[in-house]
C-alpha cells in the first residue's frame, strides 16, 4: 500500500507480476515521472506495452530497449 509518488519508479519482475501490479506501478510514479519496466522477455514487450496503458492514467513510451532474451521498457506519466 504505497500512498507516496516518487519521480522514478523501477520494476524488474516477470512480465504476469508486471501486468498484475500496472496500477499501482503508475499510481506509484508522479506525473512528469519515469516508470522503468524490466525483468521482460523479448518476446512479450508488446503485450507488457500494451497493458500498460489499460487504465486511466495516461504514459507516453519513450524507451524500450532488448538484450537477447530480455527488455525493458520506460513510460514517461503524462496523466
Amino acid at each position: 500500500d504505497i500512498t507516496d509518488q516518487y519521480d522514478m519508479v523501477v520494476a524488474n519482475i516477470i512480465s504476469p507480476v508486471l501486468k498484475a501490479l500496472k496500477e499501482d506501478i503508475k499510481a506509484a510514479c508522479r506525473v512528469g515521472g519515469k516508470i522503468v519496466l524490466s525483468g521482460i522477455l523479448a518476446e512479450e514487450i508488446n503485450e507488457v506495452a500494451e497493458a500498460s496503458f489499460e487504465d486511466g492514467i495516461a504514459l507516453q513510451k519513450v524507451d524500450d530497449r532488448i538484450h537477447g532474451e530480455w527488455c525493458s521498457l520506460t513510460f514517461v506519466r503524462i496523466g
